[in-house]
């Protein structure tokens, strides 16, 4: 892997004056992405967030059935702490979980509006295209970059 943080954290400061600022981290294993992400949080002065586990832990005192109305808010609660406007998103996975009935991809652009997010993209990237999920699974969602008005930063 020959990506370096300081370049994912210079393309994440371009993204500033646009409308939706989320670059989202593809390609590599969930580790490598991880690794990237952290060390981006840390050369920025930026919080690092593991989505799936602070979510998981928000909403375990929340009935089951009442998880999808609160799960937005408990997302946008975690990004609330810190300082800077960057937010490093880690194992977002979570959010694209069918019980929780959320927009992922929406939801972390909307809070690209707030803040610079830099986001592990939990599945494959192919040129201009992100999918998340095998074609039949309920989950399953492609992103075109144009059409979903974001980046991405593809690392091997």
């Amino acid at each position: 892997m020959n990506t370096e943080p300081h370049d994912i954290v210079a393309k994440l400061n371009r993204l500033a004056d646009e409308h939706f600022r989320v670059l989202w981290l593809a390609g590599g294993t969930a580790g490598d992405r991880s690794n990237l992400i952290q060390a981006a949080a840390m050369l920025a002065d930026a919080p690092f967030l593991n989505v799936g586990k602070s979510l998981s832990s928000a909403l375990l005192d929340i009935q089951p059935k009442l998880r999808p109305a609160s799960a937005e808010d408990c997302f946008h609660d975690l990004l609330r702490p810190g300082h800077g406007e960057i937010r490093c998103l880690d194992r977002v996975d979570v959010l694209f979980d069918q019980p929780l009935l959320l927009d992922a991809v929406g939801l972390i652009r909307n809070a690209s509006r707030r803040f610079l997010v830099l986001a592990s993209w939990p599945g494959t990237c192919s040129g201009e295209v992100l999918s998340y999920a095998p074609a039949e699974h309920p989950s399953h969602i492609q992103i075109h970059a144009r059409e979903a008005d974001c980046h991405f930063y593809h690392i091997s």
